[in-house]
């Protein structure tokens, strides 16, 4: 398989998959507009653009945040409500929603291959995530693992995808929601 069409063969078995979830272990992947997440379980709905996550913020704790409507709502485990991220927060869960975003299809230079076990391997480099080893489930095209390095911390932050097909129900919260950055005590 040519780099080109594993690239474009993975976004398009995300985007058809309708769902998925992927649980992500490591140390202090900085997502935009948030910052640090040391571990995550992330629901991603493709059909309706929706997320559903539940992460532990590098320093700060464990937080549930949700993506609907193009707007990113927070709580931190110490808090009864939720609040928006400043300004919407539209792109901070953007690294995990493979299918929305298009992050596999904006990778110049990716290299793929085939592995001893069967399984297709492709480096790229992923937006907000940098580079990365993505492998595929050679009879789906679909992600099975992504491991990202840091050379600067010399750590390692490991994706694994499972629960393909499956979508998370959301709803926005109600009532007055109030802009506020994660961190400190946003309650």
């Amino acid at each position: 398989m040519a780099s080109a069409d594993a690239i474009i063969a993975v976004q398009e078995a995300v985007e058809c998959s309708g769902g998925y979830r992927v649980v992500v272990t490591g140390h202090n992947l900085v997502l935009p507009d948030w910052g640090g997440v040391d571990s995550a379980t992330v629901d991603v709905s493709t059909v309706d653009q929706v997320a559903a996550v539940n992460l532990e913020r590098t320093g700060d704790g464990p937080y549930a945040l949700i993506l609907i409507n193009g707007q990113t709502y927070f709580k931190r485990s110490t808090c009864d409500h939720f609040a928006r991220v400043n300004g919407g927060g539209a792109s901070v869960l953007e690294p995990f929603l493979l299918g929305m975003s298009g992050v596999l299809q904006s990778t110049p230079g990716a290299t793929a291959g085939v592995l001893p076990n069967g399984t297709i391997s492709v480096a790229a480099t992923l937006k907000d995530v940098g580079p990365a080893k993505l492998t595929l489930d050679p009879s789906s095209d679909r992600p099975v693992q992504l491991s990202a390095a840091k050379p600067e911390s010399g750590t390692v932050t490991n994706w694994t995808f499972t629960a393909w097909g499956s979508r998370p129900t959301v709803q926005a919260p109600g009532g007055q929601v109030p802009d506020q950055g994660p961190g400190g005590n946003p309650c």
